[in-house]
């Protein structure tokens, strides 16, 4: 888990992650934008997570796609894929692949 400052848009340019964690495989990463120090809106990406580290980067609204965005703060965590107990809260992580997309999707657990 980590923060850091970025203004790499995606497509451009990526900022890259390393872990401080041995994971024995890929975990599941999330991402969220931390500040709104740019008027217009903006999202993370990730790309290439590996046991190791991931690509992380900015992605504008459609209207903004090819500028740039101010330096925001990112904040990240990584879980192993499964189960587990986080301070007393079960949770579970998993992906859903690259079938999930802005339709309805139900998601059995």
């Amino acid at each position: 888990m980590g923060t850091i400052d970025t203004n790499a848009i995606a497509g451009s340019y990526w900022e890259n992650i390393t872990f401080d964690y041995d994971f024995t495989n890929a975990p599941i990463v999330l991402t969220q934008v931390q500040t709104d120090n740019d008027a217009s809106f903006v999202k993370t990406r990730q790309n290439n997570i590996t046991q190791d580290g991931f690509d992380l980067a900015l992605e504008n609204d459609e209207a903004n796609l090819n500028s740039g965005h101010g330096t925001e703060t990112v904040a990240w965590v990584a879980i192993s894929s499964g189960t587990g107990d986080w301070d007393g809260n079960t949770f579970m992580a998993g992906e859903t692949g690259d079938y999930v997309t802005e339709a309805f999707y139900t998601l059995n657990f």
